[in-house]
C-alpha cells in the first residue's frame, strides 16, 4: 500500500541520542513518513527520583505527550522504557506505542528463559512487568530473570557511549548459557549489539521500527491538518 509523504509519526525520548538512532532505523525502511521528535530528559530523571507511581511523573509525561501531539503526528512512540507504561496508558486522541512492547512480544515467543539487562534501576520493574503481562496474554510461562548492569549508566551519562555499549556487551556475554533470550531493556543499549558475541540478544529500537512499519503499512496514518 502506497504511503504519502504527509504521514507524520511522533517520538517521545528522554535522551537526545535517540533522535539519530530512530531516524537512522527509519531511513533503512521503505516508509515515506515525516518524523517529529520531542526530547524530555527530565522525565527519566523525575521517574528515577520519584518512581513511576508518582502523580507528578504521570502528569509531566501526559504534558509531554500533549505537547508532541500538537506537532501533528497521527501516532506517537515513547522510546523510554521507564515511562513507557505511563505513556501507553495516556488517554488522548492520538495512539501511543511504547517502543519496548514489540521486543517483549518477540522475546516471550522466542525463549523459555529470558534475561533482562537494564542499566537504570527504574527501568527494571517496568520491563519485567511488561514481559510478564505479554507472557500472560500469549498464554506462555517463560522464566524471566533480571540481570542488571547498573555500573554502565554513568558512562552513558558522561557521553562515553562506546564504553557504555562495550561494558553492557561484556555483561551480556558473561550470562549463563541457560538463557535463550537476552532483552536489552533500554533504547540506549542498542549499540551493544555490535560488541556482544552472544546470539539471541534483543534491542527495542529495531523491533519498534519494524512494528511501526507494519502498523503504518496496514493502517496508513491520517494526513495532518
Amino acid at each position: 500500500m502506497g504511503l504519502s509523504s504527509a504521514k507524520v509519526v511522533g517520538f517521545l525520548h528522554t535522551a537526545e541520542v535517540h533522535v539519530a538512532t530512530f531516524d537512522s532505523l527509519l531511513r533503512a525502511t521503505d516508509l515515506d513518513v515525516e518524523v517529529v521528535h520531542l526530547v524530555r530528559p527530565e522525565l527519566l530523571e523525575m521517574a528515577r527520583r520519584l518512581g513511576t507511581e508518582s502523580e507528578e511523573v504521570r502528569t509531566h509525561t501526559g504534558s509531554a505527550i500533549r505537547e508532541l501531539a500538537d506537532l501533528g503526528p497521527a501516532l506517537i512512540m515513547c522510546t523510554c522504557s521507564t515511562i513507557g507504561e505511563l505513556a501507553e496508558a495516556h488517554h488522548g486522541p492520538i495512539p501511543v506505542i511504547r517502543s519496548d512492547r514489540p521486543m517483549a512480544e518477540f522475546a516471550v515467543r522466542s525463549g523459555h528463559r529470558i534475561a533482562v539487562v537494564a542499566t537504570v534501576a527504574s527501568t527494571i520493574e517496568p520491563t519485567l512487568a511488561l514481559l510478564h503481562s505479554v507472557a500472560r496474554t500469549s498464554s506462555v510461562q517463560p522464566a524471566i530473570v533480571s540481570k542488571p548492569c547498573l555500573e554502565a549508566w554513568p558512562l552513558f551519562e558522561a557521553g562515553d557511549h562506546e564504553s557504555y555499549w562495550s561494558l553492557v556487551a561484556s555483561h551480556v556475554d558473561r550470562l549463563g548459557p541457560e538463557f535463550d533470550v537476552v532483552v536489552l531493556a533500554q533504547a540506549s543499549m542498542l549499540g551493544s549489539l555490535q560488541f556482544t558475541k552472544r546470539s539471541g540478544v534483543l534491542a527495542s529500537p529495531v523491533r519498534a521500527v519494524e512494528h511501526l512499519r507494519d502498523v503504518v503499512q496496514a493502517n496508513p496514518l491520517a494526513q495532518p491538518g
